[in-house]
């Protein structure tokens, strides 16, 4: 199975790649590799925030994300957010990114002249 998953990861929907490392906690070697594929798809939902925030600023919303995904991915019991990750991925990554990311507006991205 995890050699036909990682053939080509392009393929496949981020919404099923959440479903997928569900069903694979057990097996951690398949559940690293689906958790990183997953991490690395939420970090493009925030390439719009380049343009707000500094990049370390921007590196620590990425890790608390990181942090909550992972979370709601390993959850036992399923939750309606976590859940929700398997239904629209990238809305609810935006979602949970501007919960995040509120904690930081007072650090804007500084422009200079």
């Amino acid at each position: 199975m995890a050699r036909i998953i990682f053939r080509d990861t392009r393929r496949w929907r981020t919404q099923t790649l959440v479903y997928l490392a569900r069903q694979s906690i057990a097996q951690e070697q398949v559940f690293g590799q689906l958790l990183s594929e997953i991490l690395r798809r939420a970090s493009k939902v925030l390439g719009h925030l380049d343009k707000v925030f500094d990049p370390t600023t921007l590196e620590l919303i990425d890790a608390e994300l990181a942090k909550t995904l992972a979370a709601l991915i390993v959850v036992e019991i399923p939750t309606r957010t976590s859940e929700y990750l398997e239904i629209d991925f990238k809305g609810k990554v935006k979602q949970l990114a501007h919960k995040v990311t509120a904690a930081y507006k007072a650090h804007p991205h500084q422009t200079r002249y």
